[in-house]
């Protein structure tokens, strides 16, 4: 009875959900813990009061009574501490004053973006991954997407710790010049206040730098838990495939609409393409309408570089339909077929690299002239290379799709043909891991925007 198939997808269901729930206990529990078993408010004695420190007379240590206090008793101290600091710069004049109480307004702005962020971050909400005894085709597409998107925020997550990291860099450079400043100064001078409130402002922005390391890590962890339990539902799905959504009918039709598509985004890039050779052989220079030409002929590009994937997947799709059904045709070429697909793939993903390059330069590009069709000009091409990148994602996903078919399609014909099909194996074949390369394109660096890495 153990051996039944019907009882052991059953059981790995059942698994799979009861994982899911932990999960999701694991999500909610925290914060409804913290409703329940709400910290009571902390009040200091008056006869341990802290004292906040003289702004002309800082300590190196004098974090310290902030650091490891509970979060009232944090407050409490923030709030002496800048009546200290607004009364401490009441002897200031004119300018002074003002960038005094300036500083003051951005230190307690500070303070208050720490407190946020020690509360720690919000968990993110997961599904449950789709849980059935047999998968159609799209099925497993389905879990793959979300598979994909898991990886990409975690890539996203993982490009922002690394950036902060460097901004954590700066600011400690900024403290150590502040400090020598501040040390150099003359204690009853006004500079003095200035350079001690600014000292705190920096130090304060540091420690929020490292709370959004922190919070960033826990977030990534979650999402690579979730991660996880799809990746195993989807191995489970592709071992539980049934072909009895789609009739061989149906999946003819599909192709032939891929395949207008196909013809429409061709003729679409040859009608941009005489649009723009008049624009670059006008005899006046006319910057923003060339802009506008160059970066419309690349999604018309990118359209048709998409609609030619999506076709070889729909017929990708159709020949394992066809193979379940037992009616592929006997000369047909699993190899050719893969090496076609791999091929059309990767230059896909080369060209993507260069769409989004000239579409992040297409959006930062400022406007050089106050004409009206100028500016207009530059805010269609704009919006165009929005449009371009949303397709330059597509054209990864798509990719993706496209290999993890083919994979299924060679797998499932060789185990037919060795006597192994339901038995699980795992063959290693020509394929690698396409969404490797996809993943790193969402974290080239492109160009940099001051210390902002573009990607």
């Amino acid at each position: 009875m153990n051996d039944n198939p019907f009882t052991k997808s059953w059981q790995r269901n059942c698994l799979l959900f009861i994982a899911w729930c932990l999960l999701s206990t694991c999500l909610v529990s925290v914060p409804a813990t913290a409703q329940l078993l709400k910290v009571p408010v902390t009040v200091e004695s008056t006869e341990n009061i802290w004292q906040a420190p003289d702004l002309t007379a800082l300590d190196l240590d004098w974090w310290v009574p902030f650091a490891d206090v509970s979060a009232e008793i944090t407050s409490q101290r923030v709030n002496l501490f800048l009546s200290a600091l607004e009364q401490r710069t009441q002897g200031l004049g004119g300018g002074e004053l003002i960038a005094a109480q300036n500083a003051i307004s951005n230190l307690k702005s500070l303070f208050e973006l720490l407190a946020l962020a020690k509360q720690g971050p919000l968990d993110p909400q997961f599904g449950p991954p789709l849980a059935k005894e047999t998968y159609f085709l799209d099925d497993v597409l389905s879990l793959r997407g979300q598979w994909r998107a898991l990886e990409l925020n975690a890539a996203q997550i993982d490009l922002k710790i690394e950036q902060t990291e460097s901004q954590v860099n700066l600011l400690q450079q900024r403290r150590d010049k502040l400090l020598r400043q501040y040390e150099a100064s003359d204690p009853e001078s006004p500079s003095r206040i200035l350079i001690g409130i600014n000292r705190l402002a920096s130090k304060v922005e540091y420690e929020l730098a490292l709370e959004h390391i922190e919070s960033s890590r826990q977030t990534q962890k979650l999402i690579n838990v979730q991660s996880l339990l799809v990746s195993e539902q989807q191995t489970f799905a592709q071992d539980h495939l049934v072909n009895t959504d789609v009739t061989l009918a149906e999946a003819e039709d599909i192709i032939f609409k891929a395949r207008e598509k196909v013809i429409a985004t061709a003729e679409k890039v040859a009608a941009v393409q005489p649009q723009l050779l008049d624009v670059l052989s006008a005899a006046t220079v006319n910057t923003s309408l060339e802009l506008l030409r160059k970066q419309q002929l690349t999604r018309a590009s990118a359209d048709a570089e998409l609609a030619q994937l999506e076709e070889m997947l729909v017929v990708s799709k159709s020949s394992w339909h066809h193979f379940r059904a037992g009616l592929l045709d006997f000369g047909f070429d699993i190899q050719s077929e893969s090496a076609v697909s791999r091929r059309l793939t990767e230059e896909a993903l080369g060209q993507a690299e260069l769409w989004s390059s000239i579409s992040q330069t297409t959006l930062i590009t400022p406007s050089s002239d106050t004409n009206l069709n100028a500016v207009k000009n530059l805010e269609i091409a704009q919006t165009v290379a929005r449009d371009t990148l949303a397709i330059v994602d597509q054209i990864k996903s798509t990719g993706d799709s496209l290999l993890l078919v083919q994979d299924i399609l060679t797998k499932e014909m060789l185990s037919a043909q060795s006597g192994l099909r339901n038995t699980g194996a795992r063959l290693g074949l020509v394929f690698d891991n396409a969404w490797d390369r996809l993943i790193e394109l969402v974290g080239v660096r492109l160009f940099n925007i001051g210390e902002t890495s573009v990607t």
